[in-house]
């Protein structure tokens, strides 16, 4: 893998949302990163009708006034006990921190940017990560 230009890692999991990737702690230079696919069947608690995904990946942005790592934001629909699966066309790029480690977290705001407490029997995302050159 050329951790030089791009890469992709794919996650899939429980509903820990801690997830292991030692090639994150090599990398050098300004990177940024966008989410290309998500699938989950979210239960979760209070009920919203928009989830922002994030991540302890990300530099932080102001959004509503409120600093927050959001890494996508996505529409959950009228039902709360949904299979969800997209594959994003339009892709978010946002710049990771620096000094990462060889793990992070995922988590989940809702539409007011509270935490949600999301249990999710299937999770399967992929990100990709490419090198911001110029910087």
């Amino acid at each position: 893998m050329d951790y030089n230009a791009e890469f992709t890692l794919y996650l899939s999991g429980d509903d820990k949302w801690l997830f292991k990737a030692p090639e994150l702690s090599r990398l050098k230079g300004v990177w940024e990163c966008a989410i290309t696919e998500l699938a989950l069947t979210p239960t979760f608690s209070p009920i919203s009708k928009i989830l922002y995904m994030c991540s302890d990946l990300l530099d932080e942005s102001f959004v509503n006034n409120t600093k927050a790592s959001i890494l996508r934001n996505f529409e959950v629909g009228s039902r709360y006990k949904k299979y969800k699966s997209t594959e994003f066309v339009n892709l978010h790029y946002i710049k990771l921190r620096r000094g990462i480690g060889e793990q992070f977290s995922i988590f989940f705001l809702d539409e007011k940017l509270n935490r949600v407490d999301i249990q999710s029997i299937d999770f399967y995302c992929a990100i990709h990560f490419k090198r911001k050159w110029g910087q």
